[in-house]
């Protein structure tokens, strides 16, 4: 299905940054490789933006 590859990487994105704010509020830990998978995920959905535009709606 590679045409969700860009909402499934939203989804991550969003999904990383709430991982982040767990790990200083709630852990205590550095967010680091969770930003890390931020990155990665936001670089993905940003690779994937062209294929984002058919499933807007109105399209």
């Amino acid at each position: 299905m590679p045409r969700l590859c860009g909402l499934a990487a939203i989804g991550l994105a969003l999904l990383m940054i709430g991982a982040s704010i767990t790990n200083v509020v709630v852990l205590g830990v550095s967010p680091a490789f969770t930003l890390l998978l931020f990155v990665l995920a936001a670089f993905t959905v940003w690779l994937r933006r062209p294929h984002l535009h058919p499933l807007r709606p109105g399209s």
